[in-house]
């Protein structure tokens, strides 16, 4: 398996938004101009905080912390289904 099949898609996510910001900033670097820029300001913002705060968290807590959920609920429910009583008046078939 190579590397690219080893990242998931939070790592993808989190590879791409680090990809765009370094690219905002050596933009900033290369053209000093465009800090006085409004549609670059505009575009650097939603780039910089809102991809971070709302695509990359979403992606970090909605993928890691539900597979850890669904891991979490699938061993209860089969150590509870391993020692509860069989149901009143048979074996419920």
């Amino acid at each position: 398996m190579s590397w690219v099949e080893r990242i998931d898609a939070r790592g993808w996510i989190g590879l791409g938004e680090y990809l765009l910001t370094a690219v905002t900033l050596v933009a900033l670097i290369v053209w000093p101009e465009l800090a006085k820029d409004d549609f670059f300001q505009t575009i650097a913002t939603i780039i910089i905080t809102c991809f971070v705060k709302d695509v990359v968290g979403w992606a970090y807590s909605a993928t890691k912390a539900g597979g850890e959920l669904a891991a979490n609920n699938a061993a209860i429910i089969a150590q509870q289904a391993g020692t509860s009583p069989p149901p009143p008046g048979g074996t419920g078939q």
